[in-house]
């Protein structure tokens, strides 16, 4: 449906470009206006029908210095095994500044 007075002309203004859509919105407002009013009331149907959970779960693993402490304790066979003993020192120093890190973040 065409309204002649919404015609744009080429030498329109800002202003008047404003006003001819307040005026084509104001023509159309029950149309407008039932298209937020059906999704409003989808919206809060959809809000009440919907499962309302949230789940969340933290697992804390703390251990105990026992392979350090193995290593410096078995001062005798330092040659044998110094690969294994070597692996066991960079684990132990990598997880103890991965808790550092995890603690700073969460504080």
């Amino acid at each position: 449906m065409q309204y002649p007075e919404s015609a744009a002309s080429v030498d329109q203004t800002g202003i008047a470009t404003v006003h001819e859509y307040v005026r084509i919105a104001s023509r159309n407002k029950w149309v407008i206006a039932g298209a937020i009013a059906l999704s409003l009331t989808l919206a809060v149907g959809y809000l009440l029908i919907a499962p309302q959970y949230y789940q969340s779960q933290t697992l804390i693993v703390a251990e105990e210095r026992k392979g350090i402490d193995e290593v410096i304790n078995k001062g005798e066979d330092a040659d044998k095994h110094f690969e294994k003993r070597l692996f066991l020192i960079q684990k132990q120093i990598i997880n103890l500044c991965a808790r550092k890190d995890l603690i700073a973040k969460e504080s």
